[in-house]
């Protein structure tokens, strides 16, 4: 009988006292509470329903509150829908104030089926560092300033790049028309590309100022033009500038036949030659007027053939002719037809070889 006393008092106050709060435990109840419970040894408890009790709630208002024993989590009806509320099952607060998930759930942003621990339908933006400790894998494009990977960086479609790439390991483009394009601003000024089997490389059309240019040791050593100029600029080893070492034929398309020179160099008039090139060949003085020149290649053949081409300003006539063995004999002439010691030059050349 007192308990029912009470609950009708209780009752009774609060319909009569619209205006004023209530105390439980307290005699000062806070003004902005209706409910004001206050206990040192004791908690609120929310009424305890089921899964199907809460569902079978009948009209439920927003913001109703219930535990439901059936799932074991709190509930708020919002919005026309039953929300449980999340525990400390999901969310932790850690010694260093970061708060922490569980490690079998997932986030959807943007989406109520999430694939991935945090799956996001939409755009992310960070005003600061986006770090990966392993794989960045776009199907789409992926922009940034600055990308810092201890992983691998993939694409699927393309990367555009603003900024510098750094990377301890390698750079794979797996696409069989991959082009990496080189730009000044919004102008494509070089490339490289796929094509087929082939590797390409360039300047793009409508670039007419760019050449191609090979560089060693900071030094800018070969050259290539629009107009197929193929230039040696310079070469500053132990070769004199501009020199090209082949180390087998070069002829025409077409051609099976190789019309350049095997060997070059100058000879004095006493037979000594102070420089031969590709190799490094003997030259002999035979008689007056008379010299011989082993080229010290085994391979040259009887169609070989010698340009002699006499030294100062004095006219001579200079004959060169294969001699066997893979030598060749030297005769130089003054007008009147006698053999005379001159200084000169000789280039050789076998199309067979």
């Amino acid at each position: 009988m007192k308990l029912i006393f009470v609950f009708i008092c209780f009752l009774v106050v609060t319909k009569y006292s619209p205006a004023q709060s209530i105390g439980v435990g307290t005699t000062t109840p806070q003004s902005s509470a209706v409910l004001d419970i206050s206990s040192n040894s004791k908690g609120f408890l929310l009424p305890l329903v089921s899964s199907s009790q809460r569902i079978a709630i009948a009209n439920p208002a927003n913001g109703l509150l219930v535990y439901d024993t059936t799932s074991q989590r709190f509930y708020q009806y919002q919005d026309g829908a039953w929300r449980y509320i999340i525990n400390s099952d999901y969310w932790g607060k850690s010694t260093s104030r970061k708060f922490l998930t569980n490690l079998t759930d997932s986030i959807g942003i943007g989406t109520s089926l999430p694939q991935h621990r945090l799956d996001v339908n939409g755009d992310i933006y960070a005003t600061e560092d986006v770090r990966v400790g392993s794989n960045v894998i776009a199907s789409g494009s992926a922009s940034a300033a600055v990308v810092n990977a201890s992983g691998n960086v993939s694409a699927g479609g393309s990367a555009n790049i603003l900024g510098n790439i750094s990377g301890g390991g390698d750079l794979i483009i797996d696409n069989p028309s991959a082009t990496l394009q080189l730009k000044v601003g919004a102008v494509s000024k070089g490339f490289f590309q796929l094509s087929g089997d082939d590797m390409r490389f360039g300047t793009n059309s409508g670039n007419d100022a760019g050449n191609i240019l090979f560089r060693v040791n900071g030094s800018n050593v070969l050259l290539a033009d629009k107009t197929s100029t193929l230039a040696l600029l310079k070469w500053a080893g132990s070769l004199d500038l501009g020199q090209m070492v082949v180390g087998n034929k070069v002829m025409r398309a077409g051609n099976p036949n190789n019309l350049l020179t095997i060997l070059y160099g100058q000879v004095f008039a006493d037979g000594y030659s102070p420089s031969m090139w590709p190799t490094s060949g003997e030259s002999t003085k035979i008689s007056l007027g008379v010299y011989e020149i082993d080229p010290g290649l085994g391979e040259v053949s009887a169609k070989g053939v010698i340009v002699v081409t006499a030294a100062g300003s004095i006219p001579r006539i200079c004959i060169g002719k294969y001699s066997g063995s893979g030598k060749f004999r030297v005769e130089i002439f003054n007008m009147a037809g006698n053999h005379v010691d001159s200084d000169f030059y000789f280039m050789i050349n076998d199309p067979l070889n």
